[in-house]
């Protein structure tokens, strides 16, 4: 559910209009897509939906822990899941600790990191790639689920689906772990929750720059 939809009654005929796009009378999974615009009131709909099994479960993304404490205590249906922006150089390892202790399902969303940085040509992920006979995708997308995140990677060829199906048939080695975890920046590379600009891009004119 996008930021514009989260006034007045425009939440449940938001989910009305992706139960009819979808052709479906349920959906398994619903996201308020951004922690910004009226959140609980759009919650309020996507509970009542749940509870009409219209959907199978709701989460959130890009809460952090103080927001989405907040939003638990006034709330009746906890999120099942907040989507995040993790990926090797942005892992935050903090923040997916503490939604695995408040039963949320982490789920990356820009698992590649959009391929900033050079990302697919690390040298510490091309060395762990050639060892076991993969890409430097399929390491990244293994090394996430080993940890029992959830990843989302975006697609629109179909050998790059085909590979990115194809990185659960191995494990990446406790060194190879720690290897990866060495890479992160501590820092978001899209966008910032947190950043007034941003928020006032998404909030004000539309997507950011990056989201589009």
């Amino acid at each position: 559910m996008w930021v514009t939809d989260t006034t007045g009654d425009k939440p449940a005929r938001a989910i009305e209009t992706a139960l009819q796009k979808l052709g479906t009378d349920y959906l398994d999974l619903y996201l308020l897509h951004m922690p910004f615009g009226d959140t609980f009131n759009a919650w309020r709909a996507m509970e009542a939906a749940y509870k009409a099994g219209k959907i199978r479960a709701i989460g959130v993304s890009s809460f952090m822990p103080d927001l989405y404490t907040n939003f638990r205590i006034f709330n009746d249906v906890q999120p099942a899941v907040n989507q995040m922006e993790i990926n090797p150089l942005d892992q935050q390892g903090a923040v997916v600790d503490f939604y695995r202790q408040q039963n949320v399902q982490p789920e990356a969303f820009s698992p590649l990191a959009e391929g900033l940085h050079d990302i697919f040509n690390n040298p510490v992920l091309t060395k762990i790639a050639q060892s076991h006979g993969k890409t430097t995708g399929q390491v990244m997308l293994r090394w996430l689920t080993q940890q029992g995140i959830v990843a989302i990677p975006k697609s629109v060829h179909k050998a790059r689906i085909i590979e990115n199906f194809n990185s659960q048939d191995f494990d990446l080695t406790a060194d190879e772990m720690a290897a990866v975890k060495q890479l992160d920046l501590g820092k978001g590379l899209l966008w910032s929750p947190r950043n007034p600009t941003d928020i006032e891009s998404i909030c004000g004119s539309g997507r950011p720059d990056s989201l589009k």
